[in-house]
């Protein structure tokens, strides 16, 4: 059953892989950082991860979208090269928390999200 719920969540996070022009697909494992390495909106991460706690009927009341993903500041331009980003952007992407495909593997497994939490604790240190 743990080998279900781990090939379901990579189902459910491949949906949002699907290669365009503009991006190739990767190979989503259980190490996979979903904020970085997938490239997504912040609508279509929002879309994700609701889509997600849907499907394993998670309690998202610890979840926090923003500790994972920032919206790109409108300066940016979708014309601009992505080295032209520069420290701005740098930092924004220092400052959001890495969430790999494991974090929702093990959540979906729990039935509700059990990463924040541990975030705040570690805050309070």
């Amino acid at each position: 059953m743990d080998s279900d719920i781990q090939q379901q969540v990579i189902s459910v996070v491949n949906k949002y892989n699907a290669p365009s022009l503009l991006k190739r697909g990767i190979d989503v494992t259980l190490n996979t950082e979903i904020n970085k390495e997938l490239n997504l909106s912040l609508p279509r991460s929002e879309t994700l991860m609701c889509g997600y706690f849907d499907a394993f009927r998670i309690d998202s009341s610890n979840y926090n979208h923003e500790l994972y993903f920032r919206q790109e500041s409108r300066s940016a331009s979708l014309f601009s090269p992505s080295s032209r980003r520069g420290d701005h952007w740098d930092l924004e992407m220092e400052r959001i928390r890495p969430l790999y495909v494991y974090m929702l593997v093990r959540s979906a497994r729990a039935k509700r999200w059990l990463y924040d939490i541990h975030f705040l604790i570690e805050q309070l240190k």
